[in-house]
């Protein structure tokens, strides 16, 4: 797979995505746009950054350098107002780091495309990655979004899982119609730097400090009550412990053997002879 942080030209929309691992959560979020706006979306962005003192602008390093709640307010506000003016969706998934650790995913003594698994997750980047588009390409066919999709992650220095994520990706484009049948042109992974990334960094932050189930920073709820009383489509996933118990169950040997047949692997680990 060619890893370039490009849209493809024959897609519809773009969707730029980020991981966050913060409080005991991990998230992938993504912002989904029109290929078409997402040119003068990112010249915003950096326009307004840069006037408010933000540039270039990283969520975490905002949050513990900005203490003044009013400055912060302005800043979120502006940037917010940027994506939901334009965009049309913000999707995420979200895991609690500990129930995740509890359950049995891929043995990392062994080597990525030969470690022996049964009834085993795949790694968390992939599981969360695979949530957060699937309801990107669920929400466009529920809203009559008709076009084809290019995702693009921010590619991480030695990020957990994203090696894995990268090679499901290759295997799968290469042996199969999969992607296409879900509407999805490409996924490429890209550094970071560019203002859309900037805007996904953002999203996700907000997702590992949003978690109405156990946790919430009166912050990150300010900014996502912003997002959601928007126009703007709003998915998000928690992937609790009945659903990472559903996802290791279909890790049967038969359908390891059937997608070691197929793609040469199950993605980051692969099921017992």
């Amino acid at each position: 797979m060619t890893v370039t942080g490009s849209a493809s030209a024959v897609s519809e929309f773009v969707g730029y995505g980020d991981r966050s691992c913060a409080e005991g959560f991990t998230a992938i979020a993504m912002l989904l746009g029109r290929t078409s706006v997402w040119d003068a979306v990112e010249n915003e962005w950096r326009a307004t950054t840069k006037r408010l003192g933000a540039s270039p602008f990283r969520m975490s390093t905002f949050v513990s350098k900005e203490k003044d709640e009013g400055r912060r307010a302005e800043v979120l506000t502006a940037l917010i107002k940027i994506i939901t003016d334009s965009l049309l969706l913000a999707s995420s998934a979200v895991v609690n780091d500990a129930v995740f650790a509890l359950l049995p995913g891929p043995i990392h003594s062994e080597p990525a495309r030969s470690r022996l698994t049964q009834y085993r997750l795949p790694p968390k980047y992939v599981v969360l990655a695979t949530a957060t588009f699937a309801l990107a390409v669920q929400w466009c066919q529920d809203n009559h979004h008709v076009g084809m999709i290019s995702c693009v992650f921010e590619k991480g220095a030695d990020e957990e899982g994203q090696a894995d994520f990268e090679d499901t990706v290759e295997r799968i484009r290469n042996n199969s119609t999969l992607l296409a049948e879900y509407n999805i042109a490409t996924i490429a992974l890209a550094p970071k730097g560019s203002a859309s990334l900037e805007m996904a960094d953002m999203l996700a932050w907000l997702m590992t400090h949003w978690v109405p189930e156990l946790y919430r920073d009166p912050f990150a709820e300010w900014g996502v009550e912003r997002l959601r009383a928007s126009s703007i489509g709003f998915e998000r996933k928690y992937l609790d412990r009945q659903t990472l118990i559903e996802v290791g169950a279909r890790n049967t040997p038969e359908v390891g053997r059937r997608l070691i047949a197929q793609y040469g692997t199950t993605f980051g680990y692969r099921a017992r002879p």
